[in-house]
Order: C-alpha cells, then sequence, then structure tokens
C-alpha cells in the first residue's frame, strides 16, 4: 500500500469564507467531489465576522497550507484588495468567489457565472442573442451572471438596490460594440416594466434566501397584473439563492407555468470549476442528479429540524 494515502502532508485543505456560512452544504458537495477524484480532502466553513478580519482568515489559511477557498456573501467585491492576482474574467467581473493559495500567493477567480450559465443553458435553455433578460441584484453574484450572459445577449436590464453599484456596473461593463446595460433601482413599475417582455428573470439578491424564506421580490399582486398581458410559461426563471432549495420566488413563478431552475445547480457547477482550480481534478462528469438530490434532502432536514 502506498503509505502517502495516509500521510496528512497529502490532505487537500479548502474553507468557506463568508457571514453567515452556517446555511452553506459545501462540506458534502465537495467531500463528494473529493471521493470521486479518489482525494484525501477536508473542507470547512468558517464565518468572517467582518470585512476587517477577512485578510486575517486568508493569510493566516495561506500559512497553514491552505489549498483555497471559497469567498460567499457579502465579500466577493472586498475580498479583491486583499488579493495578489486575479485572472481575467475576474478581473473583468471585478469580483471573485474562489481564492487558490499557493506559491504564487492570493491569485482571484470567478466560477459563479460559469456555473449559473451552466444551469441556466442545462436545465432551463441556452440564452440566444436578442434574448431579453431581467436581472434582480448588482452585487458580486450579479456581476458574475451579468458578465456571461452579455456575452450571449446585450438585451439585459438590471434592477439593483444599490445605486452606486449600479453606476458600477454601467461603467465597468461598458462595451462600444454592445448595446449598454439598462440598469435601474428595484421598483414594483420597474420590474413590472421589465417583465411585461422579458425572456428571462435572474434573482442575484439575496432575497428569499434562509432564513427570511417568506420574502420575495416577485409578488403575486404583480404576477396577477402581468399574467393580463402575457404567459408566464416563456419566462424562463433562475434563483441564485440556493438556501432553501425552492425559495418562493420560484415557487410563485412555477405556480404560474414558468419554467424554473434552483441555484443549488449554480452552487454544484461552480465547486466543479473551483475544485479543479484548487486540485487539478477533473469532475465534470460526476453524477449531478444524484448530488443535487441529496443536497436538496440535507437542505430540507435542516428545516424541518427547525
Amino acid at each position: 500500500m502506498d503509505q502517502s494515502q495516509n500521510n496528512p502532508a497529502t490532505m487537500i485543505f479548502t474553507a468557506l469564507l463568508g457571514n453567515p456560512v452556517e446555511h452553506s452544504v459545501s462540506t458534502y458537495l465537495f467531500s463528494e467531489y473529493a471521493k470521486i477524484a479518489d482525494l484525501e480532502y477536508t473542507h470547512i466553513k468558517l464565518n468572517v465576522p467582518a470585512e476587517v478580519d477577512l485578510p486575517v482568515y486568508l493569510h493566516s489559511l495561506h500559512k497553514i497550507g491552505c489549498a483555497g477557498v471559497n469567498i460567499t456573501l457579502p465579500y466577493k467585491l472586498a475580498v479583491v484588495k486583499y488579493l495578489d492576482a486575479q485572472d481575467d474574467r475576474a478581473q473583468a467581473i471585478g469580483a471573485v468567489n474562489t481564492v487558490v493559495m499557493g506559491n504564487s500567493g492570493l491569485i482571484g477567480y470567478n466560477t459563479d457565472g460559469v456555473g449559473a450559465y451552466r444551469s441556466i443553458s442545462d436545465h432551463l435553455r441556452p440564452v440566444k442573442s436578442g434574448d431579453r433578460v431581467t436581472v434582480l441584484g448588482s452585487g458580486g453574484a450579479a456581476r458574475a451572471i451579468i458578465y456571461e450572459l452579455y456575452q450571449r445577449t446585450d438585451e439585459i436590464t438590471v434592477l439593483g438596490q444599490i445605486p452606486a453599484q449600479l453606476e458600477s456596473l454601467s461603467k465597468d461593463f461598458h462595451n462600444p460594440d454592445r448595446k449598454p446595460l439598462q440598469v435601474s433601482l428595484i421598483r414594483d413599475a420597474a420590474l413590472y416594466d421589465c417583465l411585461r417582455t422579458a425572456d428571462f428573470l435572474i434573482n442575484a439578491t439575496p432575497v428569499g434566501m434562509y432564513p427570511e424564506t417568506n420574502d420575495s421580490l416577485v409578488t403575486p399582486a404583480l404576477l396577477d397584473r402581468l399574467e393580463q398581458e402575457r404567459s408566464m410559461k416563456d419566462l424562463w426563471t433562475f434563483d441564485a439563492v440556493f438556501n432553501p432549495h425552492t425559495t418562493l420566488m420560484l415557487k410563485l413563478l412555477a405556480q404560474r407555468g414558468s419554467p424554473t431552475c434552483s441555484g443549488i445547480w449554480m452552487m454544484i457547477y461552480q465547486a466543479v470549476e473551483a475544485f479543479a482550480l484548487w486540485t487539478g481534478k477533473d469532475v465534470s462528469q460526476a453524477p449531478f442528479r444524484d448530488i443535487e438530490a441529496k443536497l436538496q434532502h440535507l437542505l430540507e432536514q435542516r428545516y424541518s429540524h427547525g
């Protein structure tokens, strides 16, 4: 037997940094990928109380040999300033959700957009040129998703809650060869106007995430108005929130016939990319349906026990 299999020095160690992180099921997800790749592997969740603590966690983990970290809310934008370098995609997006730790220092990547677009393409339909997309949110996850969508259609309207983020989005994603992003504050009137003609609705805000599971930016009253003008059956809806598996927004849209996709798929697919960056192992052919079912069960168990 190869003794290195049980040598602690060969153990690959990664972490999730954010606030909160208790809701995450990433430990199970990465353990499944490690089994497929036949690796000794540990993934832990660390709650970072405030941004001022973030560089301390990053450098401490790097010092003790951590291979890398996933970054979640609310630090995907803030983490950039603490890195030594970023790849081209992360730099263009302006947000990082994956950090590789090694001899070259702390290197930032963004796998959120790739994960989100694969979710949309595989579980709804591919986005085509000319498709009209309404994106709710203007933070790190929204920027990653918009980056991928903008490669495919320039009919994108972004509705956000923070004026400075919307202004930054419009400036950073400016392309003289493409129609500019339309940005506006989230208001019922603006949302109604967008959804009257939208082909896709993307929620990239944390609205509806545990524990605020009764919240939704899309209300029954809004849908009642919309159904007087259009069918919901051709409004393809993706919610980046994965906890709960099916948010109130997705439930409301599905009840009206809208095809929907849970953010659990974004988590699954972005993790494939992150795992490859940390380990060099390709798990892109993992049994994703089985993994998704197990993740859904874990989330439902958590709720049933309060």
